[in-house]
C-alpha cells in the first residue's frame, strides 16, 4: 500500500452525516492494527520528509481509533488478536 492509500483513510475526513453503522470493534480494531503495522513497516522506506511527518500524523490517529475500539463493551481481545495475527501473517505470504 502506499502512503496516499493511509493519508485518505487517517487524515483526510469526511463530513458526511449518514445513520448510524452498527460495526464490530473487534474486527475494526484488527483492522487497525494492521494498517498501524503496516505504516510502521513503510517508514524506513520512505525518504522525503513531508510524506514521512504525513505517515506518523496517520499513525497516531489510527493508534486513537485503536484504543477507542479496544473500550468499547463488547470488544474480545483474544478474537482480535487472532484476526490481526492471521491478517499479518497473509499479508506477508503476498
Amino acid at each position: 500500500m502506499s502512503v496516499a492509500y493511509f493519508v485518505n483513510r487517517y487524515l483526510i475526513s469526511s463530513k458526511k452525516i449518514a445513520k448510524k453503522i452498527q460495526f464490530d470493534p473487534t474486527v475494526k480494531w484488527a483492522e487497525h492494527s494492521l494498517a498501524i503495522y503496516e505504516m510502521h513497516k513503510m517508514i524506513p522506506d520512505i525518504l522525503d520528509y513531508e510524506e514521512r511527518a504525513k505517515i506518523r500524523r496517520a499513525i497516531d490517529v489510527a493508534e486513537r481509533k485503536k484504543a477507542w475500539h479496544y473500550n468499547r463493551d463488547d470488544f474480545d481481545l483474544r478474537r482480535a488478536s487472532f484476526l490481526f495475527e492471521t491478517a499479518k501473517n497473509a499479508a506477508i505470504v503476498e
